[in-house]
């Protein structure tokens, strides 16, 4: 008996991911079927993709469309962790989408459309692109979106910038960086979530990239951020070496399909959340 295209419902692949939590608590008046590692740890355990295709299969409702935002992004973490999250993974459900009918959107990030790079985590996310470009010309339903990097809600992961602002703060600690000269965009995570859904509704190609057009010098975000908590006497300047492959010029303008689309300005976004973040920090200890 044939499912109700009404009655199938969004998977989504990385639940506990931030992008995807605010993607699904965007969007009340729809459910989805929710898996995290439990469950990506069991289908990456074979050699096939016969657990996630049991896990499909078993959906009450059916699938309709699978949201990829499980991904190791620590470029430190093990190697063989990133290809399976980041490469395998994609790649089982991209394989079952024709047979199972539905669509499939994999998320990557605005820095690995640069080039090929010694980043484990950028380079994964190069190979996945070029997975649902192929994918996507041999008839699959299958696009690839890329964002920056996203602020917002909660505290920012240790091993980014911000993460590495935030420790220095909650520990009243010394931060070195480089010459802050890079370039980079910063995105709201709710900004992200409805430039997603406007994308998907319109998929053209077989990727798109988020891009606002107002990137942002690292050293001038950082400025900010310790001023704005009078703490500019723990930020150093200058004090570590840049990498010459990073991002000096510009990263393009604005999407196109997103014109008329609402960005909150990114200093003073992310200054903003990282008083709050520091704020629950102090109210927790």
């Amino acid at each position: 008996m044939a499912t109700d295209d009404a009655e199938l419902m969004d998977l989504i692949v990385g639940g506990s991911s931030r992008v995807a939590q605010r993607f699904m608590a965007l969007s009340p008046d729809r459910d989805f079927i929710v898996a995290d590692r439990p469950e990506i740890t069991r289908w990456l355990a074979g050699d096939d993709a016969s657990e996630f295709s049991r896990f499909v299969d078993g959906a009450a409702t059916g699938v309709k469309h699978v949201h990829i935002f499980a991904a190791v992004t620590d470029p430190q973490a093990d190697p063989e962790l990133i290809e399976s999250v980041n490469v395998r993974l994609p790649r089982l459900v991209l394989e079952r989408a024709n047979d199972a009918g539905y669509h499939v959107t994999t998320y990557g990030s605005a820095l690995e459309a640069l080039g090929p790079t010694t980043n484990r985590y950028l380079e994964s996310k190069r190979r996945v692109a070029s997975m649902v470009d192929e994918f996507a010309r041999n008839g699959t339903d299958a696009f690839h979106i890329r964002f920056h990097t996203v602020y917002g809600t909660g505290t920012p992961q240790p091993h980014m910038f911000l993460g590495q602002i935030f420790t220095a703060l909650v520990t009243n600690s010394s931060f070195n960086m480089t010459s802050g000269e890079q370039l980079r965009e910063y995105h709201h995570v709710d900004d992200v979530v409805t430039a997603i859904t406007l994308l998907n509704a319109h998929r053209t190609g077989s990727s798109a990239t988020i891009s606002h057009g107002m990137p942002v010098r690292l050293r001038d975000l950082a400025t900010a951020i310790f001023a704005s908590l009078d703490r500019s006497n723990l930020l150093n300047i200058g004090t570590v070496q840049s990498e010459q492959t990073d991002v000096y010029d510009s990263l393009g303008g604005e999407t196109l399909e997103l014109e008329g689309l609402h960005f909150r300005e990114p200093i003073a976004g992310v200054v903003d959340c990282i008083r709050q973040a520091l704020a629950a920090a102090t109210q927790d200890n």
